[in-house]
């Protein structure tokens, strides 16, 4: 079966679009999913769904195996961060798709539809499925997250998200995270006389400044941890009052130097700031799949020679669904489409790049089909 050209490609992905699909829009959801079956519709493949708190997950895969313990695992999301309508009205300009969720990720889901349907199409049997969540853009818990909860467990993952701007590149590192609340008690009183009162913005902030002293010193691109303020605030609606309570949130992104674990950073960190209380609202494990493995070369070495110069390995700041497989050292990699300025309204992703991916994906498939294969 051929592989999809580049107008059946654009023509998925700019319907795949124009699906308003932010995680909390579970009419626009479910639609997409039947798009996508509508796609998929080969006799061998099942769909089987998933569901927790309105999150609804799609696993597509052949009806004679255990669809939680696939060989090869393609997974990808379909949730998007919320945008105006109009940017979910896609147009084309040279290379370029426009559109919200073009880059991150409806283009890496046009791919990952497109490297599905032509490795079942070519090569009954495969023991191959696809995941796609809806709601990797706030955490996963219920998608991917939910699903590991059930029992899925690949042996090998790739996931076809965490675009990149300029090149292919295989991401088998993510930074772990933990976005982290910190508050803190005082006694209230008049700002003109401070001394009579125990501010609790000032510990705060103090201890805002002790958690990124220890986090260190900000390294533009590198592979280091990095310590954000989101805001801070109090119950205050004069500015003459020393405020008894205050509260911030810091989004911390950590590396295996700072803790191996957003667990075991927070109680380090609890230690160096005995005034203040710190919670978590959300963590995240970090990636980290050893490029030593034989299907992680084997990964390489197809995208390569698709590509026609190697492609590197490489870190990623921000996290994806790989860390719930990560997690469970599930060998995971992470490969996307090109694309630009994702998550805003000028995102883009390059159409050369949406039909370079599926070749990759097929080409390592196909290369190692007795591992995919049905014994």
């Amino acid at each position: 079966m051929p592989r999809m050209t580049e107008k059946e490609l654009q023509e998925v992905t700019s319907q795949l679009i124009s699906f308003p699909t932010t995680a909390d829009n579970h009419e626009a959801v479910a639609e997409l999913y039947t798009y996508i079956e509508s796609q998929l519709a080969l006799p061998e493949l099942v769909f089987t769904y998933f569901e927790r708190a309105g999150v609804r997950s799609q696993l597509v895969h052949h009806q004679e195996y255990d669809p939680l313990k696939p060989a090869l695992l393609i997974n990808g999301h379909i949730d998007v961060v919320p945008a105006g309508q109009d940017q979910f009205k896609p147009r084309r300009d040279a290379d370029k798709l426009f559109g919200r969720g073009a880059a991150d990720m409806k283009g890496g889901a046009t791919a990952a539809i497109a490297a599905f349907k032509q490795l079942h199409q070519n090569h009954p049997g495969l023991n191959v499925a696809l995941l796609f969540t809806a709601d990797e853009e706030v955490g996963g818990a219920n998608g991917a997250g939910y699903l590991v909860e059930q029992g899925l467990r690949p042996e090998f993952v790739a996931v076809v998200d965490g675009p990149q701007r300029d090149q292919f590149k295989i991401t088998n590192n993510a930074k772990g995270g933990l976005w982290l609340k910190v508050e803190a008690r005082g006694a209230s009183g008049h700002a003109s006389r401070p001394w009579l009162a125990e501010s609790a913005m000032d510990k705060v902030l103090e201890a805002i400044q002790v958690i990124k002293r220890h986090i260190g010193p900000l390294k533009p691109d590198e592979w280091s941890s990095t310590c954000s303020t989101a805001f801070v605030r109090t119950p205050n609606k004069t500015p003459n009052v020393v405020p008894d309570r205050a509260e911030a949130v810091l989004d911390v992104r950590f590396t295996e130097s700072t803790a191996s674990a957003a667990q075991t950073l927070l109680a380090d960190l609890q230690e160096r700031v005995p005034d203040v209380a710190l919670t978590s609202l959300t963590d995240v494990p970090l990636l980290q799949t050893d490029e030593s493995n034989a299907l992680v070369q084997a990964f390489q070495a197809a995208a390569s020679d698709v590509i026609g110069k190697k492609v590197p390995f490489a870190f990623n700041h921000a996290a994806s669904d790989a860390r719930y497989f990560g997690e469970l050292s599930i060998p995971t990699v992470v490969m996307g489409v090109l694309g630009d300025n994702w998550h805003s309204e000028r995102e883009s992703a390059s159409l050369a790049s949406i039909q370079g991916l599926p070749e990759i994906l097929v080409a390592f498939v196909e290369r190692n089909k007795e591992v995919f294969e049905k014994d």
